[in-house]
């Protein structure tokens, strides 16, 4: 049995799939195992799966599906396998060559639950983008609930190596949420347990250029994560209202470098609905709601202008 296993779920990326698992191969720790989840793709992905398995050999495990999203193609991997630890890699993301050595030795020096890395990221047009982030000091050993924080979400799946054991208690992703599913694993595998960070950027996260900024599909996944988090941890209410405000404000700014005034007032209205004093979670919630009506609104209309 390996140490590791490394789950690489996968959708309609032929052209990239390579890129991640060459990033597997070349690392400089050599016992672990790779599956390779296909969740339904409709492009040449098997055949690229069929030549990985040759150049792999017996360590590579893969598996077809009907698509049930990234987080049931984790849930599938993670099933396959047996291994003490759990590593992700998203099929258009890739590893440095020290991303599990490095891993394994601060988690077996602290025994932490799980350890994640910085990571730097890249599109396809412009190369490395961003080298590295700002990890806030209070986002290593124990990191519950601060990771729930908008300024703390620096975990990344791909950064990630997780104990077998801690997935068995906790349970795998949530495959009815589409958004945010990442952070409330780690919410609940973070919680009384400890967790680890190396600094140095290990991974490199693909990002996609150009498109509309998901405004009312983020909020609304963070309004399930919160309100999932809340009912499984009440003393976690009083916090909602201040991670709120730091979701909007943040959405704000992005809302202003883009130009789009009518998404930054709507904002603008939510926020200052928040500020209140002693507002509680459900008027937190109204509040958001309301704000995201009203950009899907703003969507439907410029759509209709379009036509």
């Amino acid at each position: 049995m390996p140490r590791v296993s490394v789950v690489v779920p996968t959708y309609n990326r032929a052209h990239c799939l390579l890129r991640a698992i060459r990033s597997v191969l070349a690392q400089d720790f050599n016992d672990w195992d790779l599956t390779v989840v296909d969740d339904g793709s409709t492009d040449n992905t098997a055949a690229v799966m069929n030549a990985i398995a040759e150049v792999v050999g017996p360590r590579c495990r893969r598996v077809f599906q009907q698509q049930s999203g990234a987080s049931g193609a984790r849930n599938t991997g993670i099933a396959q396998t047996d291994s003490e630890w759990i590593a992700f890699l998203d099929s258009d993301d890739l590893w440095l060559p020290e991303k599990l050595g490095r891993q394994l030795h601060v988690a077996d020096a602290a025994s932490a639950a799980f350890v994640y890395s910085d990571h730097f990221e890249f599109t396809d047009r412009k190369g490395v983008t961003r080298h590295q982030h700002a990890i806030p000091a209070d986002m290593t050993s124990r990191i519950y609930p601060q990771l729930l924080e908008v300024r703390c979400n620096v975990i990344t799946c791909p950064s990630v190596l997780i104990r077998r054991a801690v997935l068995s208690e906790v349970g795998g992703f949530d495959e009815s949420m589409k958004i945010c599913e990442d952070i409330d694993l780690w919410r609940r595998a973070a919680r009384g347990r400890r967790v680890e960070v190396v600094s140095s950027p290990l991974v490199g996260v693909h990002i996609r250029e150009g498109g509309p900024f998901p405004y009312v599909s983020s909020l609304r996944g963070r309004m399930a994560l919160y309100a999932k988090a809340v009912a499984q941890d009440v003393e976690l209410e009083a916090l909602v209202p201040q991670w709120y405000l730091e979701l909007l404000q943040t959405y704000r700014e992005v809302a202003a470098h883009r130009g789009e005034g009518a998404v930054r007032s709507a904002l603008d209205s939510a926020c200052k609905a928040i500020a209140k004093p002693q507002i509680d979670a459900s008027a937190c919630h109204a509040a958001v709601s309301k704000a995201i009506d009203t950009i899907d609104a703003l969507g439907v209309r410029a759509l209709k202008v379009a036509g």
